[in-house]
């Protein structure tokens, strides 16, 4: 299907399953916000979002090595090498949970010191120490989640992929409510019934590997195989710099929402994070569909299907960007009340103001994210962390220290447009520089001045 099939209705077919899937498995921290922000208060909130980054961060990893290997494991697929793609799953899976268990006991033993260096005050340390502690129990399940379901949609299971990450979501709704509404647990219990959904959902997809339809197999790994991880993370790098950059970021946010507006101003960013965490999640899952479907595609050369699955993919988020806009833009207080009780006054209302600011940003952050997945599909993995980087980490971090010199504390969420604004300026040039040169190229192999490369060249 991904070869010869329709394109569009092959993008659907992978597109649909995937969104929902990645809003599944995304909907960890957006069903814990919601129950801790209106069933605990608003200081568990921001308690809960100091420690956003520690997730950020091993998420950006898992997404390294498993778009980085996805892509190629796609492939050695479309190349018709299976021996050679098992061994990058199985290389994957074994260093994404090896680096998952180093942290996972580091934050263990360690709640309270990393809570404060993420810059909890007194205030929210104790609350952050709780989330961190009982979530490290479970990290791994999360981690080997996300990694077995991109390995899944390689092997052409989309649909299997969404079911589980539904049952895993429908899980994780029904423990919050049993653990903090029901039994009153507090953040402790928010911890707990993600990490048990977490858990679920791995061990529903880990059995497919072992079936005989599964073409993708564990294998003894050889000598060669730290230069394939490598070469993995070489080519997933945009995604560690896109997760690492929003935890950074967050940490550098919250420092100076903790000094110049207190806890409200941290609840406050606490809301506008997961309302746009929701929103570019559709951005991201696109662009994962990308990776099977361009990877492919690339490996038995077929240019043309690789256009057609560009197009469609950035038409489709850019439309899901503009309808979430409209959303902010003439009801901002549907998304603020979804994670705050109307009752923390201050909170609200900063919320409120700084959506009024930062809802620009979607109007460009769809096609950033779906580009920069599009390069690491085909194997560009220095462009795609280029405009990884400048919307994530690069520019707001420069805009953090000038904008609100100018613009007060409006400009400390005014900084998530213009890097988008920025981003997108950067990544169009970067995008018709490689297509100036790719048709110089078929034009001169057309011509016969050049002799074609040795391997699969990109499309123009």
């Amino acid at each position: 299907m991904i070869l010869n099939g329709n394109p569009f209705r092959t993008f659907l077919h992978f597109a649909l399953p995937n969104i929902l899937g990645m809003l599944a498995l995304s909907s960890a921290q957006l069903i814990d916000a919601f129950f801790i922000g209106r069933y605990i208060g608003a200081a568990e909130l921001a308690a809960v979002n100091i420690v956003f980054p520690v997730f950020s961060f091993l998420f950006g990893v898992s997404v390294m090595l498993s778009a980085g290997g996805g892509v190629m494991c796609a492939k050695y697929i479309g190349e018709k090498k299976i021996g050679k793609a098992s061994e990058i799953f199985t290389a994957t899976l074994v260093s994404v949970l090896a680096f998952v268990f180093f942290f996972s006991f580091v934050f263990l033993i360690f709640p309270g010191p990393v809570a404060r260096l993420l810059g909890a005050d007194e205030t929210m340390e104790p609350f952050a120490a709780v989330y961190l502690f009982y979530t490290s129990f479970f990290l791994v399940f999360f981690i080997a989640s996300h990694t077995l379901g991109t390995f899944l949609k390689i092997e052409e299971r989309p649909v299997f992929v969404f079911k589980v990450m539904l049952a895993g979501a429908a899980a994780n709704i029904f423990l919050d409510w049993l653990l903090i509404v029901r039994l009153a647990q507090g953040v402790t219990g928010a911890a707990l019934g993600t990490g048990i959904a977490e858990l679920l959902m791995s061990v529903l997809l880990f059995p497919y590997f072992l079936t005989p339809e599964c073409r993708l197999k564990f294998v003894r790994l050889g000598r060669k195989v730290p230069k394939k991880i490598a070469k993995a993370c070489y080519n997933g790098f945009s995604e560690l710099v896109n997760e690492f950059s929003v935890g950074f970021t967050s940490v550098i946010f919250n420092w100076m929402m903790v000094i110049n507006i207190g806890v409200a101003g941290v609840a406050a960013y606490s809301v506008i994070n997961y309302v746009f965490w929701f929103g570019v999640i559709f951005s991201y899952a696109i662009g994962e569909t990308l990776t099977p479907l361009v990877g492919t595609n690339y490996g038995a050369q077929k240019h043309r299907r690789i256009r057609e699955f560009l197009r469609i993919a950035l038409i489709s988020g850019e439309a899901i960007s503009t309808l979430l806009f409209l959303v902010l833009l003439f009801r901002p207080q549907w998304a603020v009340l979804m994670f705050l009780r109307p009752e923390e006054t201050e909170a609200v209302a900063l919320s409120l103001r700084f959506i009024d600011i930062a809802k620009w940003a979607f109007f460009f952050n769809g096609f950033n994210i779906i580009l920069a997945s599009f390069f690491t599909a085909m194997h560009r993995p220095a462009e795609s962390a280029v405009i990884a980087s400048l919307r994530s980490l690069l520019l707001p971090v420069l805009f953090l220290f000038t904008l609100p010199s100018l613009m007060g504390e409006e400009g400390l969420f005014a900084s998530v447009p213009a890097a988008e604004i920025l981003t997108f300026m950067t990544g169009i040039l970067l995008f018709f520089r490689l297509h100036r040169r790719w048709k110089a190229e078929r034009e001169a192999r057309r011509r016969g001045t050049v002799n074609a490369p040795a391997r699969p060249r990109p499309p123009s």
